[in-house]
């Protein structure tokens, strides 16, 4: 949209009575909002951090920032310019609201709290002032960090003094957010407009105060610096800069990247010689005192720049946008200047303008940054044959070097939405603030909620993250490809056997696609062509599915219906087997025959002891008969003892008496079944000790029959 001359355009804003007391006034209709700067603080749920943000590796595809939803007060009218400030801190939006009617009362303002769940924003709650009164424009400014918030209403009523400006301190516990203290300068005065900007960062809090007379100079500005001790918030210290001047609106916007880095926009400040080039101060304190540590301006800077309109800070990284620079021919098409911190000095890094950028578009009317992501505001931006729509422009940093990523327009968009009025943003979450946008028909105002979404092909954990809304296989996918249905034949990945990442295709033939369940079902394996798993079938009945471990064990065969084998069954008993027959799934032997009796000592005082029995067999055999007595009167031999599950036989018959030899009164007993010496008696022993051990290992143990 060129542009002939220099002379301001000012944005399709409705000329409302209102409009008058929105902080900027005419001459400077927007402000960045002051939680930019703290757009990449920590979750919720951790300890405050310095920004993060998505980071864009050497080499790889760009990320796509993807629209996700739209939000709007549930309660808001025409024209309560919902969105006009935003500010974002993980899973919770603040969007300010200044000029809502509360209970009749005409602009007193409202700021509305959204949270996000599995991706959706709600609106939780609502706040206000407890002493909100018609016309504070509550909510033209606000801050968020963890679970405190700074809301501006800079044109409070201060006793008297018309229009001195205050800031609503509100923390939150168990999720409800309630009003703690209320700030206000300690020299405040009427028409300050205290809290036209406000950043926090931990325990510090910056209120800008650009309307402040300092000394004879008249709206020279000033800004406030609070810290919190014991809970309670307490003004340390004013600031303004070293060489201020009159008009310079020193405090129009603030920021903080940590607790001991502010950065300081006068927009309206003469630099060089150049009415209204602009200029931004970075603070630091020194001994517990905050001191100006240097002066940046725009090296290309020119007359009505406007540069440090709005501020942003992230780490070492400062962003700070001057929405009426001219780029050649293309007046107040607008620019965003980022500097870094090095050795304590600060040094231009680039200039951001967009790639399409057209005369009078106000690039970077508002910035937010986070790590290596920067987001500009355009509020009058044409897109298409929308006049004055308006965008957002989405640079990332690699090293040194800023590149445009990605141009955000808005869905539904009209001419004069002004999208971009405010922005914000925290690591992968940006917002889009459109305060003239209609809902119902009315210009009530919504945000809309962009995310970073990956492209087809890129690694992924869930829908959400990608652009085709499909997480498959473990990577962005262009179609739903089954939903990552274990049991079907196509995949998006190749690591799950698509022959590309990203595009769903039909898995190749013999490709098993549901594995054995038991030993009576069958693998199923993909044809090459179908993208559904064929049916689960059983082996056909009969298939042999547990093999025979022996004679007396059966082989188990499938029933074509059951997945898994049968139950082990064994032969039936008596089923006759190569050593006798089955009996308990045992195949069971026969005894052998018992061993010849022992013959009797010659000449002993009684007949040497019968042989013992042989023992029966392994499997069952009888036992052998004993041995017959000796000549003398033996004892007969012991019954050989049964084999395993076999009985043990009758012992042999004793031997005949001999004529006594000595004195038959005696009872001479100790001679008797023995010879000489003590070795007949230890192998008569050794033999009992067999028999009875053979007795025990049978099934039906019997006693031995001893015959004397």
């Amino acid at each position: 949209m060129p542009s002939a001359t220099k002379a301001a355009r000012w944005p399709a804003i409705p000329l409302l009575a209102l409009s008058i007391l929105l902080s900027c006034t005419e001459s400077m209709p927007g402000s960045a909002p002051g939680s930019d700067s703290t757009a990449g603080a920590a979750p919720i749920s951790s300890p405050p951090r310095a920004d993060t943000a998505i980071g864009l590796p050497a080499g790889a595809d760009p990320l796509v920032w993807q629209e996700k939803s739209i939000i709007t007060g549930l309660d808001t009218e025409f024209p309560d310019y919902f969105a006009r400030t935003i500010a974002l801190d993980g899973d919770t939006a603040l969007i300010g609201t200044p000029a809502d009617d509360i209970g009749g009362v005409n602009g007193q303002g409202s700021v509305y709290v959204f949270t996000r769940s599995g991706g959706v924003w709600t609106q939780t709650q609502k706040l206000t002032a407890s002493d909100g009164a018609a016309s504070d424009v509550f909510g033209d400014n606000v801050a968020l960090w963890g679970d405190t918030a700074l809301v501006g209403a800079p044109h409070d009523d201060i006793g008297a003094a018309i229009g001195q400006g205050s800031v609503y301190v509100f923390t939150r516990s168990g999720g409800v957010w309630t009003e703690t203290q209320k700030l206000t300068a300690s020299d405040g005065a009427a028409q300050n407009l205290f809290g036209s900007s406000v950043a926090l960062f931990g325990d510090t809090a910056v209120v800008g105060t650009p309307f402040k007379n300092v000394g004879a100079s008249l709206t020279q500005g000033t800004a406030y610096i609070f810290t919190k001790s014991g809970g309670t918030w307490v003004e340390h210290q004013k600031i303004t800069s070293l060489d201020g001047a009159a008009n310079d609106r020193f405090g129009h916007a603030v920021a903080l990247s940590s607790p001991t880095s502010l950065l300081v926009g006068a927009p309206y400040h003469d630099t060089g010689g150049d009415n209204g080039r602009g200029a931004a101060y970075v603070f630091a304190p020194i001994g517990g005192v905050w001191t100006e540590q240097q002066k940046l301006f725009a090296s290309d800077g020119d007359e009505s720049d406007s540069f440090g309109s709005s501020v942003a800070m992230s780490g070492d990284t400062a962003l700070v946008g001057a929405y009426y620079a001219d780029m050649g021919a293309n007046l107040q098409q607008g620019a965003a200047y980022v500097f870094r911190e090095s050795g304590g000095a600060w040094a231009e890094e680039q200039k951001l303008t967009a790639s399409d950028g057209e005369g009078n578009d106000l690039f970077a009317w508002s910035v937010a940054l986070s790590g290596d992501t920067a987001l500009m505001g355009v509020l009058t931006d044409d897109v298409g044959a929308s006049m004055d729509q308006g965008s957002a422009y989405v640079f990332m940093r690699s090293g040194s070097v800023w590149t445009e990523q990605q141009q955000l327009t808005i869905s539904g968009g009209m001419a004069s939405n002004n999208a971009g009025w405010s922005v914000a943003l925290s690591a992968d979450t940006a917002f889009v603030g459109v305060y003239y946008d209609k809902v119902g028909g009315f210009e009530r105002g919504t945000a809309h909620v962009f995310v970073v979404s990956k492209e087809t092909g890129d690694g992924c954990a869930a829908n959400v993250e990608c652009v085709s809304e499909f997480c498959v296989d473990g990577v962005c996918c262009d179609t739903e490809c089954g939903g990552g249905d274990i049991f079907d034949c196509q995949a998006c990945s190749m690591a799950a056997g698509a022959a590309a990442d990203g595009i769903c295709a039909p898995l190749s033939m013999a490709t098993e696609c549901r594995a054995s369940a038991g030993a009576c079902d069958l693998a199923e394996s993909c044809d090459g062509v179908s993208i559904g798993c064929p049916a689960d079938i059983m082996a056909a009945s009969g298939t042999e599915c547990r093999a025979s471990a022996g004679e007396c064990d059966l082989a188990e065969v499938c029933d074509g219906i059951a997945m898994d084998c049968p139950g082990d069954v064994s032969a039936p008993d008596g089923v006759m087997c190569a050593g006798g027959t089955c009996m308990g799934g045992i195949c069971m032997g026969s005894g052998g025959s018992g061993g010849a009796g022992g013959i009797g000592g010659a000449g002993g005082e009684m007949g040497g002891a019968g042989g013992i029995g042989g023992a029966g067999g392994e499997m069952g055999g009888a036992g052998g008969i004993g041995g017959a007595g000796g000549k003398g009167g033996g004892a007969g031999g012991i019954g050989g003892a049964g084999g395993i599950g076999g009985s043990g036989e009758v012992g042999g018959s004793g031997g005949r008496m001999d004529q006594p030899i000595g004195d038959p009164s005696s009872c001479d007993c100790r001679a008797a079944g023995r010879t000489s010496g003590d070795a007949g008696y230890a192998a008569f022993i050794s033999l009992i000790g067999g028999a009875l051990l053979a007795a025990r290992r049978r099934n039906r143990a019997r006693s031995s029959l001893f015959v004397i």
